[in-house]
């Protein structure tokens, strides 16, 4: 029997922070907020995100994407050796994350680049929590 995963990620735009709870709740994640800039409208925005998941919640600002204002600048991490220590330790110790930002398309998103890196150094996979039509993915 293969492992359980331990790595996701959720692309928000076109979903509700319900779906982003129900997801949080049932894998016992705690959610990584790798947006570069949290504060936002709704309920995405980092301080409902944190109401709403308490410790369970944790804003990687290294593990952000400075340019994602810029359609044609190149995608990269602000200051990965910031965040990802603390994600890496998570993972081993068998905590199950789930990385957050708004792109809806994982193809399209600097969690690529967050996933690329986990893979890297620790040989995990990620498993995406919205299928690439943006549908939700029911896990169990």
């Amino acid at each position: 029997m293969a492992p359980e995963p331990l790595l996701y990620d959720f692309g928000y735009r076109g979903a509700t922070v319900a779906d982003l709870l129900k997801h949080a709740e049932r894998l016992d994640a705690i959610v990584v907020d790798v947006r570069f800039s949290p504060w936002g409208r709704g309920d995405f925005q980092q301080g409902r995100l944190q109401a709403l998941l308490g410790d369970r919640y944790y804003w990687a600002k290294g593990l952000g994407n400075p340019a994602y204002r810029e359609a044609v600048a190149e995608m990269h991490l602000h200051a990965p050796e910031q965040d990802l220590p603390r994600v890496e330790a998570w993972l081993r110790d068998g905590q199950a994350v789930i990385l957050l930002c708004v792109c809806r398309y994982y193809a399209e998103c600097h969690r690529q680049l967050v996933c690329r890196l986990l893979k890297q150094r620790m040989g995990v996979d990620v498993t995406h929590l919205r299928e690439p039509n943006g549908k939700q993915v029911e896990l169990f």
